[in-house]
């Protein structure tokens, strides 16, 4: 019997608490409301972000229109700054050879030990500007050179 009373008054609970939570108000609009509020702060600030940094690069492109030159040791520099935002420094004079085709190079006055040398250096994984110093022949002639090389092999 009092097995019975037992059940009895555990079911009696669980329907107040059932009913009690029926009219409950619900907190999810609340959240909901606030997940909205934020959303919504979140994207004028990003925009605002936006707009301010195409509005500094606009300005920087007016303000960087032309190239600086710079000397050192003899060599003319220009100062470049890519795409990616990593200044590099490239001779001037590298920057006349390579306008150069690859195709108008003649590399018949080169000799047999000048060109094996240039392939020796380039099959052991070599830059063009390291095998370029190794041998004193200007980048576009070894370009020319390993370019032949490939075509021919």
């Amino acid at each position: 019997m009092n097995l019975w009373i037992l059940i009895i008054v555990l079911l009696v609970i669980s329907i107040i608490l059932f009913a009690i939570s029926l009219f409950s108000g619900n907190d999810a609009d609340a959240l909901e409301d606030k997940v909205d509020d934020y959303t919504e702060q979140f994207s004028k600030e990003l925009f605002a972000i936006k707009s301010r940094l195409t509005e500094l690069e606009k300005q920087e492109v007016v303000r960087d229109d032309s190239p600086a030159f710079y000397q050192s040791e003899d060599v003319t520099y220009l100062s470049d700054t890519p795409e990616n935002g990593v200044p590099t420094d490239v001779p001037v004079n590298d920057l006349a050879e390579a306008d150069q085709t690859v195709d108008a190079i003649d590399i018949s006055t080169l000799s047999e030990d000048e060109m094996d040398s240039i392939i020796k250096l380039y099959s052991q994984g070599y830059t063009m500007q390291e095998i370029s110093d190794a041998v004193n022949i200007g980048i576009p002639i070894v370009q020319a050179v390993v370019d032949d090389y490939i075509e021919n092999r």
